[in-house]
């Protein structure tokens, strides 16, 4: 019966230090977004730009490679 309760014991500290470890984590987390958010909405900027020149790249390659007088070809 003891061992029974000391390992109840034992697995409620451990599923206590998990939730501790956890919060004090996201803690961490909710601190570190908080304190650079500047950066991170420079980030995000950056990366849309990135997404738009390479739209852009895409456009000019393919409008590149499409005649855009289409090609009579001969009757004979």
């Amino acid at each position: 019966m003891k061992l029974k309760r000391s390992v109840y014991g034992l697995l409620f500290a451990f599923i206590a230090m998990l939730v501790i470890v956890c919060s004090f984590l996201y803690k961490q987390t909710i601190d570190y977004k908080w304190e650079n958010r500047e950066l991170i909405l420079q980030n995000d900027s950056l990366k849309s730009v990135v997404i738009e020149l390479m739209r852009k790249i895409d456009t000019t390659r393919t409008a590149a490679f499409t005649p855009s007088v289409p090609r009579i070809k001969n009757a004979h």
